[in-house]
């Protein structure tokens, strides 16, 4: 039997001056970290986080902190190293790309990190 749990998260600034979310609802009983989380921000486009670290929780709320692969003007500029492209996902130069579909069924390529992802929180649009 397969049981949905119904996350809404939003962003967070955290006491440390880091971003994290704030995650409500049906919290897991295992907790939320390692976890991939779609955020909505309140422009309406939603982001997918991991999440590193949960801070607090009183089992419906819990504040987290949340891991993040920076993107520099640098990183994005740079061709994709030899034998690799572009990840739809992070996109992000890289090796090693895999065949892989999104939430949607969009067929897309990722790198390992990315395909580690539930398809269910990957998103190419």
């Amino acid at each position: 039997m397969t049981t949905t749990t119904t996350i809404t998260a939003s962003f967070k600034k955290l006491r440390s001056g880091e971003w994290g979310i704030t995650a409500k609802g049906n919290l897991p009983a295992a907790g939320l970290a390692g976890q991939y989380l779609r955020v909505e921000k309140k422009s309406g486009e939603t982001n997918t986080v991991y999440v590193d670290r949960v801070l607090w929780t009183d089992g419906a709320t819990a504040i987290c902190t949340i891991a993040t692969m920076p993107r520099t003007s640098e990183q994005k500029a740079s061709p994709a190293p030899s034998g690799g492209g572009i990840c739809d996902e992070c996109e992000r130069p890289r090796r090693g790309l895999v065949d892989a579909s999104d939430s949607s069924g969009i067929p897309g390529r990722v790198c390992s990190q990315c395909a580690a992802m539930p398809a269910s929180m990957r998103s190419f649009a």
